[in-house]
C-alpha cells in the first residue's frame, strides 16, 4: 500500500494549492499553416487514426535549446493553459522531491511523478478531480508499480550458461524464447517485414542480456535496469583483452551502444546516385565469447561478483568498485591517450592520499609494490609509469600524438595486474588509507 504520513499529505495539498495559482491563461494560438517541405525524410511507417489505441493526451513542451522542459500548456476551449518560468520549476522541484521521498523513493522516475502532477493540476482547474495530489499518486503507484523482470541484450557477447554480476545475472538468449516471441505473428506474406525480423533475431539470438528483476513502475523499472546493465557491463570488461592493448577495443555494452566504427558513402553522377556503399574503418571482431576469458582468468569473475553483491560494507569495497566504473571506460576506445586518461585518473583516486601528495612518484612505487616480485620488477614498473606519465603530459599540455603504443601497452599492464591484484585481496583492508599504509610499510620491508 502506498500511503503518505498525513503530515507530509498536508504540506502537499498546501504546494499545490500554490501550484494552481501560478497557471497562466492566454488565447490558444491558431493553427499553424502546413507548408510543404521541400526536401523531405524518408518515413519508415505512416501512422493514422485506425493504428490509435485509446485516447491520446496531447499538451505542449516548451523546451530551451538544449532540451530542458521550462513549461507545460494544454488547450482547452480556445484558451492555453499552463505553466512557465518561475511557476514551472516550482512544479519540477516537487515532482523531483516527490520522487526521492517516502513512500514513492526508488519506486517511481521523477517523469512520472512529473507527468501525474501534470494531469492532477489540469484536472483540477477544469474541475474534473475530487482527489487530493497525495491520493492521486498513491492510487496511479498502487496501479503502476510492479515486479518485472527486464532483460538488456549485450552487443555480440556470448557465454553457455548463466553467471551473475551482482544484482544482475547474464543469461543466454535462447532459440526457444525467439522462437516464441516470433512466431505471434505470421509475417510470410510481408517480406520487408519478414526481413526485419530475420535481422533483428540475427542480431539477439544466442547474445547474452543483463537480466534484472526490479520492483517500480514501468520507466523506473526500465531506468534501474539500464544502470544495472551498464554497471555491470563495465565490471565484465575487466576481462578482456582490451585491457592490455591500445590495438584493441571492447564492445561489450548494451546492444544499441556500441559504436561500430563505419562510414556511408554515396558515389554520384549530375546528381544521380550511381553507387550506395558502407564500409568498416577499422577491421575489428566485436564477438566475445565470455567462457574463454573466464577459463584463462580463473576465480576473477567471482571476485567481481563478490565486489558487487557487496559494494558498501567497507570504504576501500566502495572506493574500488567506483575506481573500477571509471577504469572500464579505457577498454571501450583505440586512442592511447584516452586510455591512459581514465587509466590514470582510476589509479590516482585510489591509490593516492589526498591532492597534496606527488603523484607520479607515490603512483610508481605503489603500483611496482602491488606488481612486481623482484627488485628488477619494481626498478622496471617506475621507470615505466614515469614515462607514461611524461606521455600523457605531452598529449595533454602540448597536443602531441602518443606514438610510443609499446609502453602504453606495457604500462596498461601494470595497471590491470594492481587492480586485479587489489581485487583478490579485497578482504585484507578496511580502507584505501589501510591499503596505502601497507604499500608505503613494504618500501621499508623489501
Amino acid at each position: 500500500m502506498f500511503e503518505f504520513d498525513p503530515r507530509h499529505a498536508e504540506a502537499l495539498s498546501l504546494q499545490s494549492d500554490e501550484l494552481l495559482k501560478g497557471a497562466r491563461v492566454t488565447d490558444a494560438p491558431a493553427p499553424r499553416p502546413q507548408h510543404p517541405v521541400e526536401n523531405p525524410i524518408y518515413p519508415v511507417f505512416t501512422a493514422t487514426r485506425e493504428h490509435l489505441i485509446g485516447i491520446p493526451n496531447f499538451f505542449e513542451r516548451v523546451l530551451t535549446g538544449d532540451g530542458e522542459e521550462i513549461g507545460r500548456f494544454w488547450n482547452v476551449n480556445g484558451k492555453r493553459v499552463g505553466w512557465e518560468g518561475e511557476s514551472f520549476q516550482k512544479i519540477k522541484q516537487l515532482s523531483a522531491d516527490l520522487a526521492v521521498r517516502k513512500p514513492l523513493t526508488d519506486l517511481v522516475s521523477v517523469e512520472f511523478v512529473m507527468n501525474e502532477v501534470f494531469e492532477w493540476l489540469k484536472e483540477s482547474l477544469e474541475q474534473r478531480c475530487a482527489e487530493t495530489l497525495a491520493d492521486r499518486l498513491a492510487r496511479r503507484c498502487e496501479a503502476e508499480v510492479k515486479e518485472v523482470e527486464i532483460w538488456i541484450p549485450m552487443h555480440q557477447t556470448y557465454a553457455k550458461a548463466p553467471f551473475k554480476l551482482g544484482s544482475v545475472t547474464f543469461k543466454p538468449i535462447t532459440k526457444e524464447m525467439m522462437e516464441k516471441w516470433y512466431g505471434r505473428i505470421d509475417v510470410s506474406n510481408n517480406p520487408e517485414v519478414k526481413a526485419a525480423k530475420v535481422r533483428e533475431r540475427s542480431r539477439l539470438q544466442a547474445t547474452l542480456a543483463a537480466c534484472s528483476i526490479v520492483r517500480a513502475e514501468p520507466k523506473k523499472a526500465s531506468q534501474v535496469a539500464f544502470e544495472r546493465a551498464i554497471e555491470a557491463s563495465s565490471l565484465l570488461r575487466f576481462l578482456s583483452e582490451a585491457n592490455w592493448s591500445c590495438k584493441i577495443r571492447s564492445y561489450v555494452v548494451p546492444s544499441g551502444m556500441e559504436r561500430e566504427d563505419s562510414a556511408h558513402e554515396l558515389i554520384v553522377a549530375n546528381g544521380e546516385i550511381k553507387v550506395m556503399a558502407s564500409r568498416a574503418l577499422r577491421s575489428v571482431t566485436a564477438a566475445w565469447n565470455v567462457d574463454r576469458n573466464k577459463h584463462l582468468l580463473p576465480g576473477l569473475l567471482e571476485h567481481l561478483d563478490a565486489l558487487a553483491s557487496d559494494p558498501t560494507s567497507t570504504e576501500l569495497r566502495k572506493s574500488l568498485l567506483e575506481t573500477l566504473l571509471i577504469y572500464a571506460k579505457n577498454n571501450l576506445t583505440l586512442d592511447p591517450a584516452e586510455k591512459l586518461v581514465f587509466v590514470l585518473v582510476s589509479l590516482e583516486s585510489l591509490l593516492l592520499r589526498n591532492d597534496s601528495e606527488p603523484i607520479q612518484s607515490n603512483l610508481a612505487d605503489r603500483l611496482a609494490f602491488l606488481v612486481g616480485n623482484t627488485l628488477e620488477e619494481r626498478k622496471e614498473i617506475v621507470a615505466a609509469t614515469r614515462k607514461t606519465y611524461a606521455l600523457r603530459s605531452k598529449f595533454v599540455h602540448h597536443a602531441r600524438a602518443i606514438e610510443d603504443e609499446t609502453l602504453v601497452d606495457k604500462f596498461l599492464d601494470y595497471a590491470w595486474q594492481a587492480l586485479a591484484n587489489i581485487l583478490v585481496s579485497l578482504d585484507k583492508f578496511e580502507s584505501r588509507e589501510n591499503l596505502i599504509s601497507w604499500l608505503n610499510d613494504r618500501k621499508l620491508t623489501g
